[in-house]
């Protein structure tokens, strides 16, 4: 579709999407006036479209994830075949390295920027740190053991 205006749009009514019907005929819209030219009255329309649609999809679509900044860090390492090592210079010393991959110290704002510009985005390491269960300890008594004393004048 070329970029010129479409005349049929004047007239279109913009109103919420309340059903997959009315999702999918928004969709249809949006692929109609694709690639408006900024400024234009298509242009408007295909923005307030497409927030109408993000919106509905956020509600009926959303995905959860379980996801925390560890695990985001671990997949980007996992990606760029990078170790430990080659996040000192993002996070810190070895052993900061070690107690933020192992979920025993939260990531600082420094630390975030760093990642960030390195190229993990924000949004996936701003999030709690998922915490890793504890074992269990037993609260039960255990029953004192007494040393048996050996008698003075045996």
């Amino acid at each position: 579709m070329t970029k010129s205006a479409h005349t049929d749009n004047a007239h279109y009514v913009v109103k919420p999407i309340k059903n997959d019907d009315e999702h999918k005929a928004v969709l249809a819209k949006i692929r109609q006036i694709w690639d408006p030219e900024p400024g234009t009255p298509d242009a408007d329309l295909f923005e307030v479209l497409c927030l109408l649609v993000e919106s509905y999809e956020q509600k009926h679509f959303k995905i959860e994830s379980n996801y925390d900044p560890v695990d985001a860090i671990n997949f980007w390492c996992e990606q760029k075949n990078y170790t430990r090592k080659d996040l000192e210079p993002l996070i810190g010393s070895r052993s900061r390295v070690a107690e933020v991959l192992n979920r025993k110290r939260p990531l600082s704002i420094t630390m975030i920027r760093n990642l960030t510009a390195a190229g993990i985005p924000a949004q996936m390491l701003i999030k709690e740190v998922r915490q890793i269960s504890k074992p269990v300890v037993s609260t039960a008594k255990r029953p004192k053991v007494h040393s048996r004393s050996v008698p003075a004048h045996a």
